[in-house]
């Protein structure tokens, strides 16, 4: 069977395969939102959500200088809090901390790793000796418990014990943290991520 100008109807051979196009134009956009997940939504921390801006607070540094919320403010803060007795869960931390924030590379500098006495007592000199870009910091115990307060997570959150990193944005705000022995290349690379898309800090 011919049309007119001696060439096969169309009908038989288009038909089908516009079934199919038409199928594909609604079936692919499914697929590829299943099987394809960006990467700015994975994630290895636990969000805060909202992100909670932090309220005014007053530290001290080792050397008596004052650490306040203005100070925080500017780069990316990796926040721990424990006891002058680091302990073995302490130590841990605080080792994760400082390799996570080398591993930025170019991007160091943007990073502060921040821990914050649970006590009046001094830490030992040979652990401070090992983290030599490390903040410590103090307060009295009213300061110290008002600024604890803010770092409080929902009760229930799985691994919510003590020996939790928070992370810290450059405008001041909490966003995410670590439970303790969180794996430090998800925070690793949750870091990598955060510094790759700011255009703050």
């Amino acid at each position: 069977m011919t049309t007119q100008d001696g060439n096969p109807p169309r009908s038989g051979f288009w038909g089908p395969l516009q079934i199919v196009l038409i199928g594909l134009v609604f079936i692919v956009p499914v697929l590829a939102a299943f099987f394809y997940q960006p990467e700015g939504f994975v994630n290895h921390g636990e969000l805060v959500r909202p992100a909670r801006p932090l309220e005014p607070f007053a530290l001290a540094r080792a050397d008596g200088t004052r650490f306040d919320l203005d100070a925080i403010r500017g780069r990316w803060n990796l926040v721990y809090f424990g006891a002058a007795a680091c302990g073995a869960g302490c130590q841990a931390a605080l080792y994760d901390m400082r390799q996570v924030r080398l591993a930025q590379g170019k991007d160091t500098h943007r990073v502060r790793n921040l821990w914050v006495l649970a006590d009046t007592a001094a830490p030992a000199p040979g652990l401070l000796a090992e983290h030599p870009d490390l903040e410590v910091l103090s307060a009295s115990p009213v300061a110290l418990e008002e600024l604890r307060a803010q770092f409080e997570l929902p009760a229930g959150l799985p691994g919510d014990v003590p020996g939790r990193i928070y992370v810290v944005d450059p405008l001041g705000n909490l966003m995410m943290s670590y439970p303790a022995g969180a794996d430090p290349s998800g925070m690793r690379k949750d870091l990598v991520r955060l510094l790759r898309v700011s255009k703050i800090g």
